[in-house]
């Protein structure tokens, strides 16, 4: 018993550590980027009266790399993890807050704070033309539809994307906010504009 004992010990251990070797490699091999303080996010739309754009004051994200990427030479990019996030109450129109209470009125903040956009699994995207186009998740006002994200990378910078995402409120169950008891109306149609920097996470 002990012989046996001893031989099911001899396969058990090597077996436990090449397994946490495995696992200490893959952990170490993913690098993980956090959105840094300096990127920006914007929404651009009309109306009735006059063209306007809201910033977001309050966002968040993570990336995770299965291996470094320098679009200046690489033509892929291989993708673990997207998470991004903004807060629609921070959102301000520059209108003052009458308007921004209607912005917020319009997406649920109450309801659904967080405007997000995630990937389900992990993307290898390829660099055409200097583009990335990753598909994903976007949530908002309580909607979640499955979009596609076109990011420009920048060559120049590295870790740093660019992308205008238009599209339609309705879309998301979304009624456009109105003002002067209607005869001001947002249009339909708004961009969410992305300038996104990400640095190296602390792990």
């Amino acid at each position: 018993m002990t012989l046996v004992n001893n031989q099911l010990v001899n396969k058990i251990i090597p077996a436990l550590i090449i397994t946490l070797f495995l696992g200490f490699t893959l952990q170490a091999q993913q690098l993980s980027f956090a959105l840094a303080a300096e990127s920006s996010i914007t929404i651009e739309g009309t109306s009735t009266f006059h063209d306007w754009t809201a910033k977001v004051g309050e966002f968040a994200g993570t990336l995770a790399l299965s291996k470094p990427f320098d679009a200046a030479k690489d033509k892929k990019l291989a993708v673990d993890k997207v998470e991004l996030s903004f807060q629609a109450e921070s959102i301000d129109g520059g209108r003052g807050a009458a308007m921004n209470k209607k912005i917020r009125g319009a997406l649920k903040s109450s309801e659904h704070p967080a405007i997000t956009f995630s990937i389900a699994e992990s993307q290898t995207l390829k660099l055409v033309d200097g583009k990335l186009t990753v598909a994903g998740a976007l949530q908002m006002a309580g909607v979640t539809k499955d979009v596609s994200l076109e990011l420009a990378a920048k060559p120049d910078e590295p870790m740093a994307f660019t992308a205008k995402y238009p599209m339609k409120l309705s879309t998301f169950e979304i009624e456009p906010p109105s003002a002067m008891f209607g005869q001001i109306v947002t249009g339909d149609d708004i961009t969410i504009v992305f300038d996104l920097k990400f640095s190296a996470a602390n792990n």
